[in-house]
């Protein structure tokens, strides 16, 4: 790829967009940007909050690599650009040698849940489902056909196969959507009413009747994951859910009771808290209430209207459905 002046760069790459913030102040501390670094692990080298990223001058955003120079300012982060070797290929083309980009969070820990977990508002009746395999048979083996009742879409549209979902509660017991875990992928070769046909691309697990069926879900750009806090006022809760232990530890995954609705989107950081039990005073026998205190934060990756999952970064104590959601301490 030609070398482009001016530092623009073509495409969204993995990665967040960072932004050049002014200039530095004495004192201010550095760092060089590592391979296998992320952008979370950035922020707290230089103890700054995980959304300081979005501060500056939002003219000329860069994706940041290894080898970069990162500097804590008064007012955010400022990026020194490492220019990478070129290397010259013929008198009119140079190449610059690729170098890692930075992701927002370690990536490995949510991929599972991008690809094979999502929540639907309404289960199960109201959702396409699998009737039998061509022949009657259960199947599991990859360019299988199954026989799918209420399917309707284009030929070639590939559709996400999950068990029928559990309930997730908020904290009054109202029902905010249903977990469901992917069993396989399917793409839709024959549109039929009642029964469509359909060709087995991928299966996890076995694929029985009644399973159920829903369009491939869009992707979400790491890019996307930009970080940014909770708005003040904003509250929830970590929520129990089939899919989410009772004991939860750093880089776990949770599921929340806040959503589109509550302005809860990727990229959103959320303080959780936990309050101590109330303490009697030995005069007057009052009891008194302490202050709730925040012993971890987390980063939404998948919002839903009612409900969302997010990864757990910090935490300075297990955590465990039931814990308080709202914006974090800067």
């Amino acid at each position: 790829m030609p070398r482009v002046a001016g530092r623009r760069w073509m495409g969204a790459l993995l990665g967040l967009w960072l932004l050049q913030g002014p200039g530095l102040a004495a004192g201010d501390e550095t760092y060089t940007v590592q391979p296998g670094d992320t952008l979370w692990d950035i922020t707290e080298r230089l103890e700054v909050p995980p959304w300081a990223w979005s501060s500056g001058d939002a003219s000329e955003p860069m994706p940041l690599r290894s080898g970069d120079r990162v500097y804590r300012t008064t007012n955010g982060i400022r990026v020194e650009r490492s220019e990478a070797p070129v290397v010259r290929l013929s008198p009119r083309l140079r190449q610059l040698a690729p170098r890692e980009i930075v992701a927002p969070i370690p990536m490995a820990s949510i991929r599972v849940w991008l690809t094979g977990h999502r929540i639907v508002e309404q289960c199960c009746d109201a959702l396409p489902r699998v009737v039998s395999g061509e022949e009657g048979q259960l199947v599991s083996a990859a360019g299988q056909r199954i026989l799918v009742r209420g399917v309707t879409g284009p030929r070639g549209r590939y559709y996400g196969i999950y068990a029928p979902g559990r309930a997730i509660r908020d904290e009054q017991g109202q029902v905010l959507g249903y977990s469901l875990a992917l069993s396989g992928e399917a793409r839709l070769d024959r549109v039929g009413s009642p029964l469509s046909v359909l060709t087995l691309t991928q299966g996890r697990r076995e694929i029985t009747a009644g399973d159920l069926l829903l369009p491939r879900e869009a992707r979400i750009p790491p890019e996307n994951l930009q970080p940014h806090p909770l708005p003040a006022g904003v509250s929830g809760h970590i929520v129990a859910d089939p899919a989410t232990g009772r004991v939860i530890a750093a880089h776990d995954v949770i599921t929340i009771d806040l959503g589109k609705q509550d302005g809860v989107i990727p990229g959103t950081v959320l303080g959780i808290y936990r309050t101590d039990p109330e303490v009697r005073d030995p005069l007057d026998h009052q009891r008194l209430a302490l202050p709730s205190r925040q012993i971890g934060l987390a980063l939404v990756f998948r919002s839903y209207q009612h409900a969302g999952y997010a990864l757990v970064m910090h935490i300075d104590e297990p955590l465990s459905p039931g814990d308080r959601l709202a914006a974090p301490q800067t």
